[in-house]
């Protein structure tokens, strides 16, 4: 008899993490990004590429199974740069570097609300602020654009692990000369936990 009671109290349980975890709308967390931004100058054989690394917060709201907006935010302190040419390949200084990136998505996908895996895809827009800090001055720049989030995540009871690629609109960060043939590839690559509400 008691196990039959224990096995029932597991049971019901169970039932209610999953009703709880069914009706989710807001999921909140954090996690590890890394960002590189490549730009290819194609008259001088140059390529440029910048590694940005640091932490991100989140916020989701699901207002359908297959349907949810995003909010993040990103700080970084930890930059390096490289360059890679007929004349020099190697790294750059880039001396006391910091970012803050905002982003706003709108996400269409699989289950954001189902126990279980989960995928989705969408369309969004950011703005990243860099600083840098060297012997040379002060620089500060923001940049703006499109980007397209793609996603894959499972769903735990009351959390969710989240694996994310943002490709970004290139030309936020570097707009060529006309008649250049220059180009920018702009992507963030993520790793997070959401805590489900």
């Amino acid at each position: 008899m008691k196990n039959f009671v224990l096995k029932g109290l597991l049971v019901s349980l169970g039932a209610v993490s999953v009703n709880a975890l069914a009706e989710s709308k807001l999921q909140l967390g954090g996690g590890f990004f890394h960002q590189v931004v490549k730009t290819e100058f194609k008259q001088e054989n140059t390529d440029h590429t910048v590694n940005n690394k640091g932490l991100f917060v989140s916020g989701r709201y699901s207002f359908a199974e297959n349907f949810a907006v995003e909010a993040e935010m990103a700080f970084s302190n930890d930059a390096d740069a490289e360059v890679d040419s007929p004349y020099y390949s190697g790294s750059l200084d880039v001396g006391d570097f910091s970012s803050f990136y905002m982003s706003t998505n709108f996400l269409v996908g699989t289950s954001f609300a189902t126990p279980g895996w989960y995928g989705y895809t969408g369309i969004g827009l950011y703005r990243d602020t860099w600083k840098e800090k060297s012997e040379f001055g002060n620089y500060e720049e923001t940049f703006t654009g499109f980007q397209v989030p793609l996603g894959v995540g499972y769903h735990f009871t009351n959390v969710s692990l989240d694996a994310k690629v943002l490709l970004q609109s290139g030309r936020g960060y570097y707009e060529s000369d006309e008649g250049d043939d220059d180009s920018t590839k702009a992507a963030i690559f993520r790793l997070g936990v959401l805590a489900n509400f």
